[in-house]
């Protein structure tokens, strides 16, 4: 028994004292791996005082203990090598990382500015508000918006601002003041007022023109001429074809975007028909008279008759100036008739001139009711009968017949060329008296 009870005691007594050895030994190569000399020597220093500083949390504990048997397994001097970056768990969704970035611009707003003229239908408000150095907001003492200013300018508006001088450019405050003088806060005596007034009261809305832009190019001209709301809707309707703006009326719209709906539902419904009249026409040709059909075809028949007879006379009086220098070498003529017919000669010239371009009196001879004669043919000259000589060709109030002499509508005066009389009976024949008496001969030239 003894025996038995003593093996077992000396195995246990070995295992305590092996055990015993190996925690000695333990403690004396962590002691000796840790003291201050092992690490200067082999550099470690920052990487132990990290590693060591995670030791206490306890999430780090089964991690720290394989590193400290790697190097109590290797007892050689230690060098150190990166440690490949080991990644245990992928993250399944997107992380969103925040990232700030640091802007220097204060441009923040793309907008697209629009440019300005100074036309009339360009809107000098609407550009100021809405420039491109407002919109982006640029400090007033900034010289750039001054630069964005003068860049979106264009044609007499850019013109204006290169004929200022350099102390008013300089001034943001300057550049405002003067601007809205010019195209904002005009006098309502100025011809710029009646110009747009006038602008304003003839707008229509064209055969190819959206009802929106016709509305919007309404609504800028009364705000600058600052119209009413019901100006604005009573011009919008007028502006429009008579069927479409029929049915805006009898809708009764109490606004302008009232009256722009009910014009897009009578577009919707065909009623935008511009073959019909525009009231807008109306207005236009309110102050033109009256004419009957056929009408202004007697009027440029009979002013082409009068200038044709005022050339005719031109020619006369021409072949006789002719005449006159032809026979200079013969006799020596008056120069008081060679004057006179030239007078003549230049007045003929300047009433044929003024006749050309001036309007007939709008007046016509009372036709009798009974009458079975076609009136469109009874305006041509060509079957014309003078009531005075019963000439054809002519009316009776250019008629030259003098009263006198035997009267046939075949004859024809070689003087004036009118049918119905002769030279000897024609009125022009007093034009060669005075001549006659100075040059017999002048009148034997011509027949009659």
């Amino acid at each position: 028994m003894s025996d038995e009870n003593s093996e077992p005691s000396i195995e246990h007594n070995q295992y305590q004292s092996d055990s015993e050895t190996d925690s000695n030994i333990q403690s004396l190569s962590s002691e000796s791996l840790l003291s201050d000399g092992f690490l200067e020597d082999n550099e470690i220093v920052g990487l132990t005082e990290f590693d060591l500083g995670d030791v206490n949390s306890p999430d780090n504990t089964a991690n720290f203990e394989p590193e400290i048997n790697v190097l109590l397994a290797e007892a050689s001097p230690i060098t150190s090598t990166p440690q490949p970056l080991n990644v245990t768990e992928i993250p399944t969704e997107s992380v969103d990382i925040p990232i700030k970035i640091q802007t220097t611009s204060t441009m923040s707003k793309l907008v697209r500015c629009r440019e300005f003229s100074g036309y009339p239908q360009d809107n000098a408000k609407g550009f100021f508000s809405e420039s491109y150095a407002l919109l982006h907001e640029l400090p007033e003492t900034d010289k750039r918006r001054i630069a964005a200013f003068h860049l979106h300018l264009k044609g007499p508006a850019l013109t204006w601002y290169n004929s200022l001088s350099d102390e008013s450019k300089s001034s943001w405050i300057t550049i405002c003041v003067l601007f809205k003088e010019k195209y904002i806060n005009f006098s309502w005596q100025s011809a710029t007022v009646i110009m747009e007034s006038e602008i304003f009261q003839n707008m229509v809305l064209s055969p190819g023109q959206s009802l929106e832009d016709y509305f919007s190019q309404l609504s800028e001209k009364a705000q600058i001429l600052r119209k009413h709301d019901h100006e604005l809707v009573a011009k919008f309707i007028s502006g429009l074809p008579e069927k479409m703006s029929f049915f805006v009326r009898a809708g009764q719209p109490v606004d302008a975007h009232h009256a722009l709906t009910s014009a897009k539902m009578a577009e919707a419904c065909g009623y935008r028909q511009h073959g019909d009249s525009i009231n807008a026409l109306k207005h236009e040709n309110k102050h033109a008279p009256r004419q009957l059909p056929g009408k202004s075809n007697i009027i440029d028949s009979n002013q082409s008759e009068v200038i044709r007879d005022l050339q005719n006379q031109v020619a006369i009086l021409t072949d006789l100036v002719q005449g006159k220098h032809k026979e200079h070498v013969q006799s020596e003529p008056s120069h008081s008739d060679v004057h006179d017919i030239r007078d003549q000669i230049g007045q003929l010239s300047g009433l044929i001139t003024s006749m050309a371009v001036r309007e007939v009196p709008n007046k016509e001879p009372k036709r009798p009711e009974n009458t079975s004669t076609n009136y469109a043919n009874t305006s041509r000259f060509d079957s014309a009968e003078c009531r005075r000589c019963k000439g054809l060709g002519h009316f009776q109030r250019v008629c030259n017949w003098n009263g006198y002499g035997q009267l046939q509508p075949s004859n024809q005066c070689q003087l004036c060329n009118q049918n119905g009389h002769i030279a000897q009976s024609c009125t022009k024949l007093e034009f060669y008296a005075q001549g006659n008496r100075t040059n017999p001969g002048v009148g034997h030239n011509r027949p009659g």
